[in-house]
């Protein structure tokens, strides 16, 4: 789900993707920086949100339900969206305001309900969004899913080749 949603989005370069246990992980997508940027835009903070939640979605599309196997991608998705909103004034509703510039003690005890809201709010929409391309992407999710099972481990070319127009459906492929 993570390489499917990169590839689309662009967030990245898919260098690899693995189903190998490393740690807690039961699996990793490496996806390195197409370039040395340091500045994030509102789209390229979304767009790498959405990669984030292509685990989850991935798992809700074909398992019909989820595990607790994306928590650590939840809690960055859920951090990032609210920073988005708190700090870096991407807020629709507080406009470009940044608790971040309030003073020590205000910010501590500053009650940020609203901006705990819209970042909800956010994180919700981009669920929405990752689960309609997963499912319109879902036979190519399905040949990765295959390929992973066959090799464990397969590079960012595979995943072009399972995202291409030109890609056989599972059972064809010669």
């Amino acid at each position: 789900g993570h390489a499917v949603v990169a590839k689309l989005l662009g967030v990245g370069i898919v260098e690899k993707v693995s189903i190998l246990k490393r740690g807690r992980s039961l699996g990793a997508t490496l996806v390195t920086a197409d370039s040395d940027a340091i500045l994030q835009s509102e789209p390229d903070m979304r767009a790498r949100m959405a990669m984030l939640l292509g685990g989850r979605g991935a798992e809700a599309l074909v398992l019909g339900s989820v595990s607790t196997g994306a928590s650590n991608d939840l809690e960055h998705v859920s951090s990032m969206a609210y920073r988005m909103v708190a700090e870096f004034g991407f807020s629709k509703s507080m406009g470009p305001f940044s608790y971040a510039g309030l003073p020590d003690q205000e910010r501590r005890l500053a009650d940020h309900p609203e901006a705990i809201a819209e970042a909800r709010e956010i994180v919700k929409e981009l669920e929405r969004e990752c689960a309609e391309l997963l499912k319109a992407h879902r036979p190519a999710l399905e040949r990765l899913a295959a390929k992973l099972l066959e090799h464990e481990t397969v590079s960012g070319a595979v995943v072009d080749e399972c995202l291409s127009p030109a890609a056989q459906p599972l059972g064809l492929a010669a």
